[in-house]
C-alpha cells in the first residue's frame, strides 16, 4: 500500500507563484473545493482471492482515505454490511493533526469494527522544506494494539496480520451481536445519481432511531 498522493506529491515551493490571496479572516483548507467526493462504500471482496494472498479464507479488505478515517460510520458500515476484516488507509496527515489524532483514529477505527487496520502515511522531506507529513505508517490488530510502526521516513513497513484474531476478537468481545438495534441502527441508504441515468448508487451513512417509548432493558448478556 503506497500513501495518498504519493505520486503527485504538494510542490510547496510553488505554492506562492500559484497561491489565491489569504482571505481577511485568514486561512481554510477545505479538500471539497477541488476534489469530488466518493459515491459509494469500497470493499474488495477476498473471493477469488484478488490480493494473491494463497489464504484458505482471504479477507475482505476495506478502503478509507485520510479523513475518512474520523468517521466510525462509514467503518461500521464496511465490517457490519459488507463484511470487512480488514482496513486499509492511505493518508497524508501533517505534523499538526498527526501527533494528536493519528495513532488513536487507527486503533479507534480497529476497536470499533474488531478488524484489522493499515495506515500508510506520506515520509516527512527530509531537509524539512515541502509538506509537513506526520509519517507514522501503522498497522493495528482487532484488539487496538499497534504491531508494526514506521518512523518519520521513507521505510516499507512490514507486518504479519493473523487473521484469526479478528474472529477471536469478535467472540471475546460480540459487540455486533449486542447493539441495541431496538434503539438505533445503522444502514446504507441508496439513491441512484441524479448526474446520470446509468449512475452507480450514492450510498449515505445515517444512523435510525426508533420512536419514544422503544426503549427496553438491557440484553442480560450486554456489557
Amino acid at each position: 500500500m503506497l500513501p495518498e498522493i504519493w505520486n503527485a506529491p504538494y510542490a510547496a515551493e510553488r505554492f506562492a507563484a500559484y497561491a489565491e490571496p489569504v482571505p481577511e479572516h485568514g486561512i481554510r483548507f477545505r479538500e471539497s473545493d477541488s476534489l469530488t467526493a466518493g459515491d459509494r462504500l469500497t470493499v474488495l471482496a477476498g473471493a477469488g482471492d484478488p490480493l494473491a494472498t494463497g489464504l484458505a479464507e482471504p479477507p475482505n479488505l476495506g478502503l478509507l482515505i485520510c479523513y475518512d478515517i474520523r468517521f466510525p460510520e462509514l467503518a461500521l458500515l464496511m465490517q457490519q454490511q459488507l463484511g470487512a476484516t480488514v482496513i486499509a488507509c492511505p493518508a497524508a496527515f501533517n505534523s499538526s493533526t498527526g501527533p494528536r489524532h493519528w495513532h488513536l483514529l487507527l486503533r479507534a477505527r480497529a476497536v470499533d469494527t474488531q478488524c484489522f487496520v493499515l495506515g500508510c502515511s506520506s515520509a516527512r522531506p527530509e531537509d524539512g522544506e515541502g509538506y509537513p507529513s506526520y509519517g507514522h505508517s501503522l498497522v493495528v490488530d482487532p484488539w487496538g494494539t499497534v504491531i508494526a510502526e514506521a518512523g518519520t521516513g521513507e521505510q516499507v513497513l512490514h507486518a504479519q496480520l493473523d487473521l484469526a484474531q479478528v474472529a477471536l476478537a469478535r467472540r471475546a468481545i460480540p459487540t455486533s451481536q449486542q447493539r441495541r438495534h431496538d434503539l438505533y441502527r445503522l444502514r446504507q441508504l441508496e439513491a441512484l445519481n441524479p448526474a446520470a441515468s446509468l449512475a452507480p448508487a450514492v450510498v449515505v451513512n445515517t444512523l435510525t432511531f426508533p420512536a419514544a417509548g422503544a426503549i427496553t432493558k438491557w440484553p442480560a448478556h450486554a456489557a
